[in-house]
């Protein structure tokens, strides 16, 4: 994964979340989580969220497989809106 804004060749390393990582992605994202590919930055850094930015991949209130990205958004939270 590259980060916006800077230099094309800085890569932000990525790696498989851990089971803890799952069971908060869980809890957070109100869905089964059942794998996930998140950001590895180092401890400590600032302004980071609850949940590692990254793929998360489960199962929906339907049992369906769904994909959910979660990440830092520069102007606040996502939130669904009636369409137009």
């Amino acid at each position: 994964m590259t980060q916006s804004g800077s230099d094309p060749r800085t890569i932000v390393p990525m790696r498989r979340a851990s089971a803890a990582e799952l069971r908060d992605a869980t809890r957070l994202l109100k869905f089964t989580v059942t794998d996930g590919i998140v950001m590895e930055v180092p401890p400590g850094t600032p302004n980071m969220p609850a949940l590692p930015v990254g793929m998360y991949k489960g199962l929906d209130e339907h049992k369906d497989q769904t994909w959910f990205f979660f990440g830092i958004m520069s102007n606040g939270r996502a939130k669904p809106v009636a369409c137009k």
